[in-house]
């Protein structure tokens, strides 16, 4: 058994990738309505690699982190130099205006800082656990889901009869559950000692979401195409289609 980011899956479908797209889903509504879609997409995907996927398992919420400015439309971002980890996030900080870094991550604090970096966009809880509060004054989200996924070997996952399989997805059920509840806690709690430290944060309103999407469609587009050329086309549109994203 592994627990994945669905990026890490990228390599055997485009479908794992998502998530990995800014604004793609960014609320827990958005989540839990595309799941059940995304987990049976996903789970056939993957299953012609030996692979099963079992539940997700939220890892909390993406965001900006801005050192001279709040971040609040695309507007915002032109000429900023944003750090990101993934292609998806860099693509669209390019169709921005902005332009996308690519940084080890135990770097990114320092690096802004100095005034290397402009900013950052991934998570509420690495703002927090890496003290970018100390560099950044500006926080605004929310931009993306960080889901992991809890999957192990197929051939191992047949071997087991209906009952055990049974006990292991109930387990399963528990902990997806649990991640849900403690990732939004962790990211109340580091929005929160933001705040305290003397941050300001902005949350996104559905129709500041809605506009963030619909600008960012030309890189959903992108990838979309390269879902065609692996015969997932039509999956991935109903992904972003149950997930809410306009255009689809």
């Amino acid at each position: 058994m592994t627990i994945n980011h669905g990026g890490h899956f990228e390599g055997l479908t485009p479908i794992g990738s998502t998530y990995t797209h800014p604004f793609s889903v960014t609320t827990r509504e958005a989540t839990a309505k595309a799941r059940d879609t995304f987990l049976s997409i996903f789970d056939r995907e993957l299953n012609k690699a030996n692979v099963k996927l079992l539940v997700p398992l939220d890892y909390g919420k993406g965001a900006f982190a801005s050192r001279n400015k709040m971040i609040a439309s695309p507007d915002d971002m032109k000429g900023l130099k944003i750090r990101a980890p993934t292609s998806g996030y860099l693509a669209a900080i390019k169709l921005w205006g902005g332009v996308p870094v690519s940084m080890d991550a135990a770097e990114v604090t320092d690096a802004i800082g100095k005034g290397a970096l402009d900013g950052a966009l991934v998570g509420w809880s690495t703002f927090g656990s890496r003290a970018y509060y100390e560099v950044a004054k500006y926080f605004s989200g929310h931009t993306s889901s960080s889901s992991w996924w809890l999957t192990m070997n197929l051939e191992t996952w047949m071997d087991f009869d209906a009952k055990t399989q049974g006990i292991i997805m109930a387990a399963a059920a528990k902990s997806e559950a649990a991640a849900l509840d403690l990732a939004a806690k962790d990211d109340d709690k580091w929005i929160q000692l933001i705040k305290d430290k003397g941050g300001t944060v902005h949350i996104f309103t559905p129709e500041e979401t809605t506009a963030w999407q619909t600008l960012t469609k030309p890189v959903y587009d992108e990838w979309i195409q390269i879902s065609e050329k692996a015969g997932v086309g039509d999956q991935a549109r109903q992904l972003m289609k149950v997930a809410g994203v306009p255009g689809f």
